[in-house]
């Protein structure tokens, strides 16, 4: 089968290995979509997360080939997609309801101990149906389906946030987990969603998929286009949202949460950073703002199959690019170019 293996940083190798076979515990899944993940392109760029020789992907879907003798409730031919993050469920994050937080999870989870899905054939290990296997429903296709790990990320945040009505919710960053976020948020209540990018592509995208509000930093003053929306805040210092999720990774949007977020606010966090960040923890002191962090997912993959399904999250709309394996290199270029990509997929 073809696999692209990580090299180092701007360098995969496309290569020809064996199908591997599983044991009794696992399962073959063929491979028809894989996504190109944020914290990917930071392992492309600077080497991170990852060592080299690793098979990366874990943005997924599939039909399943062939089954362990000791797996159940599981049949050949299955379309279903992976959660990838497989925990030990023995150490205290997991035994405690946080198994996305396992000690284990980089040794076992798939794409980062195990080989992930840029390839044409993964072994799913621990394939319990329901918690790590998901049958998709006839009008989801594998396709849409790579983008479930991705929308289970983005679901997780907005239920930490825990969404009121009427809440008036800024978004720093239009990636793929900023858009989807975007969209969640829409299906909650009567929330005013304003979305900061600097590519007017991506801003376009938003618009199209319901997004009230849509502020490029290169057109306008992000801060004043806040405040004619929320008011001001407390003695007329900054902006009052609500919540302000923060899925850009960059400095500057950290500080203009800080500005944005009303007293007694929240900020969520779910990007990854390149470079430390400088802020005054002042304003987390004098506004009282929660500011949490926000990892991954726990048990958000049916909701997003569900949201998929009844068509309330568009996730087609997000896929601009599809690519095969062998334009590797190609493919992640694209999804680096903010102007010209929403989300880069790979077919295989």
């Amino acid at each position: 089968m073809k696999a692209a293996v990580f090299k180092e940083a701007r360098t995969f190798e496309v290569v020809e290995i064996p199908v591997p076979k599983p044991n009794d515990d696992e399962i073959l899944l063929k491979v028809d979509y894989c996504g190109i993940c944020g914290s990917d392109l930071h392992t492309y760029t600077k080497g991170l997360y990852v060592n080299p020789g690793q098979i990366m992907g874990h943005e997924f879907a599939g039909v399943v080939k062939e089954i362990g003798a000791n797996v159940t409730g599981i049949n050949k031919e299955d379309r279903v997609v992976i959660r990838p993050l497989i925990e030990c469920g023995k150490c205290t994050h997991c035994i405690s309801g946080r198994p996305h937080l396992c000690e284990d999870g980089l040794v076992d989870g798939l794409a980062y101990g195990r080989p992930g899905a840029f390839a044409e054939y993964i072994i799913v290990p621990k394939p319990l149906l329901g918690k790590v296997v998901h049958r998709l429903p006839d009008n989801v296709s594998t396709k849409e389906a790579a983008l479930i790990e991705p929308m289970a990320v983005a679901l997780h945040a907005v239920n930490l946030a825990q969404i009121s009505l009427n809440d008036r919710v800024v978004v720093f960053g239009a990636g793929t987990i900023g858009l989807l976020v975007s969209q969640i948020l829409k299906t909650i209540g009567n929330c005013h969603v304003i979305q900061v990018d600097l590519s007017d592509k991506r801003l376009e995208t938003a618009r199209k998929l319901g997004v009230d509000t849509t502020i490029n930093p290169k057109q306008e003053d992000v801060m004043q286009r806040i405040i004619e929306i929320t008011g001001p805040g407390n003695y007329g210092v900054g902006a009052a949202a609500d919540i302000v999720f923060e899925c850009a990774g960059v400095p500057i949007t950290v500080n203009q949460a800080f500005e944005a977020v009303r007293h007694g606010g929240q900020i969520i966090s779910l990007a990854l950073f390149e470079e430390n960040v400088s802020f005054d923890p002042t304003a987390l002191v004098q506004k009282e703002i929660a500011w949490k962090g926000s990892f991954a997912y726990v048990d958000e993959f049916p909701t997003a199959i569900e949201l998929i399904s009844s068509g309330k999250v568009n996730v087609e709309e997000l896929i601009s690019h599809l690519y095969s394996l062998d334009e590797v290199s190609d493919a992640f270029e694209k999804q680096l170019n903010a102007s010209e990509s929403v989300k880069v997929v790979f077919q295989l």
